[in-house]
């Protein structure tokens, strides 16, 4: 038999074995994928199994005497907050799945001892993301009836319940980090006292305030009801739903934070409020009502829109132009700065970046009777660039 017979026969014994060689193929991934199945299967069998003691021995042991493990609980929230945290009366029950802890007189202490602030109860479902991310995670916070002090001392540093709120900072993402990964956090009822010793302006309470705050991830939502004095304004009501990048190193970090804010302030006084905000104007007198919509690009107002309703309005826009004395204002005010890649994220709006101002069904009627009809007028303004002049 020549050599070229045996290659022939070869070639031919391997074409007759090409079924064969499938089969075998299709039974070894069978037998893979099989051996793969049942090791998941079980393991998400075992995992179940361990949940449901988990729930067991948490439902008919450790809630039960909850009250004991109080200075661990104590302890572990301390350091999520950074915080000496101390607890009265704490007590346990079941939302659904979730367990419930009902804290009772919590007090919150400064980083000298001194108390912070103080919770006359709090109600908080726990969140199974807990055991996922081993940091304490809870569904829902709701904080009934508390008491927060603000207060801006002379240097100009902000402290919110005694925690200084400080985005510039390096620190270990503690405290508002932590509430900002909370599921949900309401308060009921709640009052609060601004203290500003930068203005040494009169103290500011603002009693029966509701807020609630919903995180998700990098997506944050709140909404604020207060209700001031009555000689400043009818209750005020402020929302925001904002974002942060993905790999943002501090949640708490607003020069991040990208979105949209609203406020609705009703028969507000707001020559009163200036005791207490900034204004671009000069605003002797002013009463009635203003809605705003406020746009911020990291951290940066970029847009601006307002409604407003006033009488009685006295003040300058500027300091050489002559006082504005009017008995009625009203119409809406647009303004927003242009984004280029040359001027970009500028400390302001209406900056070197380029803007525009729209004045949109504008009208005053001075105190003699003289009235303006319904007037839309617009500026913009374009920075000089190597392609177009200054306009």
């Amino acid at each position: 038999m020549t050599q070229a017979d045996q290659e022939n026969i070869a070639n031919t014994a391997v074409k007759d074995d090409k079924p064969g060689h499938f089969w075998r193929l299709c039974r070894f991934t069978w037998r893979t994928c099989d051996k793969s199945l049942r090791f998941t299967l079980r393991l998400i069998l075992a995992l179940y199994f361990l949940f449901c003691i988990l729930v067991l021995v948490l439902r008919y042991v450790v809630l039960p005497n909850v009250d004991r493990y109080k200075p661990d609980i104590e302890q572990v929230i301390s350091n999520s907050l950074g915080r000496q945290l101390q607890i009265a009366s704490l007590r346990a029950s079941w939302q659904g799945l979730n367990p419930q802890l009902t804290l009772e007189n919590v007090v919150l202490r400064d980083k000298q001892g001194g108390t912070a602030l103080v919770l006359p109860e709090v109600s908080a479902t726990m969140s199974w993301w807990t055991l996922a991310v081993a940091d304490l995670r809870f569904k829902r916070i709701v904080i009934n009836q508390p008491s927060l002090d603000i207060q801006r001392d002379a240097d100009g540093k902000i402290y919110v319940g005694g925690f200084h709120i400080d985005p510039a900072a390096e620190s270990k993402g503690q405290g508002l980090d932590w509430v900002l990964a909370q599921h949900e956090v309401l308060i009921r009822k709640g009052s609060v006292r601004w203290t500003d010793k930068l203005r040494n302006a009169a103290e500011l309470k603002l009693p029966d305030v509701n807020f609630l705050l919903q995180n998700q991830w990098r997506h944050h939502r709140f909404a604020l009801k207060a209700t001031p004095d009555a000689s400043l304004s009818a209750p005020l009501d402020i929302r925001g739903d904002f974002q942060h990048p993905v790999f943002a190193k501090k949640i708490s970090d607003f020069s991040l934070w990208t979105g949209d804010m609203y406020a609705d302030l009703r028969r507000t006084d707001l020559a009163a409020l200036k005791t207490y905000i900034d204004y671009p104007a000069d605003v002797k007198k002013a009463y009635g009502s203003v809605r705003a919509w406020l746009h911020l690009d990291k951290g940066r107002l970029a847009d601006l829109t307002a409604d407003l309703s006033l009488a009685d309005v006295l003040g300058k826009f500027r300091a050489d132009l002559p006082e504005l004395d009017m008995a009625l204002v009203s119409g809406r005010l647009v303004a927003s700065e242009t984004q280029t890649s040359a001027h970009k994220f500028l400390a302001a709006l209406m900056g070197k970046a380029g803007h525009s101002v729209s004045l949109v069904n504008f009208s005053m009627r001075t105190r003699e009777g003289l009235q303006l009809p319904a007037t839309t007028i617009k500026e913009t303004f374009t920075p000089v660039t190597r392609a177009s002049p200054k306009r």
